[in-house]
């Protein structure tokens, strides 16, 4: 974890992450925490990261992680390689002692430190911004103060920073926001359009006057991440989501097999008005041509969810023609 190579210590991160946990923190946990004030920065990123792979264990340590959330220090070492074409860029959680230590706190659940954590909201970083809503996934986030201060990250300049907002309030079940989020469907960026429909179809009935505006995403979003969010959606706005199944089953064709899954999966959650579309299902799962392997089980699963499996071929192969049986039948009595 000490080491100058950030492949290193990813490399000891994943070892010491797949080890038993309590071996480690009783063997090593001295040793880990001298190691969160160490010169190097990201030395100091590694060791709170692995902190925060051990959870809610390791959660006495959550003091001297905390001192790293005033750590303004980033790993450059990687920089050139990236500026090279070498390398993709590193995580910030990888670079940034502050980005790591407010995921590992979010990862305990350190209570004592959860103000400390929302105060990250506000920070001028657009990286500590994403961390921090990241970590607040682990916390009780149904204080409504707090509530409307994830809220107006919708409106952030960072694009990562808005679909983690959206992905949060989803999460924490904000219908009051139902309003804001269905805004975000319209967002430049696909990644904050398709936590934002996410989002909506957790809410279930309370985001019931959206459902229109989700299928005319599923629709004409050129992306196919964000069209196959919105049949998913649809499938969670219950009553108001059903209506639009056979715009749902047009995906059924969709160039994205992403897509074409959720949209089996959507309709296997429509009850009757996915029912009418139960051939079309049948045919996807019996395809071996178009359909890839995932998008003819989620099929399947739909047919079974829509107690139509009976009538399809259940072992996801062609039919045996009839001349085969007869032979096979011939070939019995002799």
């Amino acid at each position: 974890l000490c080491d100058v190579d950030p492949e290193t210590r990813e490399a000891a991160l994943e070892v010491l992450s797949k080890a038993d946990v309590d071996y480690v923190l009783a063997e090593c946990a001295g040793l880990l925490t001298e190691m969160l004030k160490h010169e190097h920065p990201g030395v100091r990123a590694c060791v709170a990261l692995c902190f925060s792979r051990f959870g809610e264990k390791a959660v006495a340590a959550a003091g001297e992680i905390a001192k790293l959330l005033e750590d303004s220090e980033e790993d450059l070492a990687w920089l050139p390689l990236h500026l090279g074409g070498a390398r993709g860029r590193e995580p910030p959680e990888r670079r940034k002692p502050r980005c790591a230590a407010v995921l590992a706190l979010g990862a305990m659940r350190a209570e004592e430190h959860a103000a400390a954590v929302q105060e990250l909201l506000d920070d001028g970083d657009w990286e500590v911004r994403s961390c921090t809503l990241e970590a607040l996934a682990g916390y009780s986030t149904s204080d409504a103060d707090l509530i409307e201060r994830i809220a107006a990250l919708l409106d952030d300049d960072t694009y990562a920073v808005r679909a983690k907002a959206c992905f949060l309030l989803g999460k924490v079940n904000a219908t009051n926001q139902a309003d804001r989020l269905s805004e975000m469907l319209t967002d430049k960026s696909q990644a904050v359009r398709r936590e934002a429909a996410l989002a909506l179809g957790k809410f279930g009935d309370a985001a019931a006057t959206y459902a229109y505006e989700v299928a005319c995403l599923l629709l004409t979003d050129p992306s196919g991440r964000v069209r196959s969010a919105a049949a998913r959606a649809l499938a969670g706005l219950s009553e108001s989501g059903r209506p639009y199944a056979s715009a749902v089953a047009l995906q059924l064709t969709d160039v994205d097999p992403e897509t074409r899954s959720e949209a089996c999966l959507s309709l296997g959650h429509m009850g009757p008005y996915g029912l009418a579309f139960a051939e079309e299902l049948e045919r996807v799962m019996q395809d071996h041509l178009v359909h890839p392997p995932e998008v003819k089980a989620s099929a399947k699963q739909a047919l079974i969810l829509l107690g139509r499996l009976q009538e399809a071929v259940e072992d996801d192969s062609k039919p045996i023609p009839s001349v085969v049986k007869a032979a096979m039948a011939t070939q019995v009595q002799t």
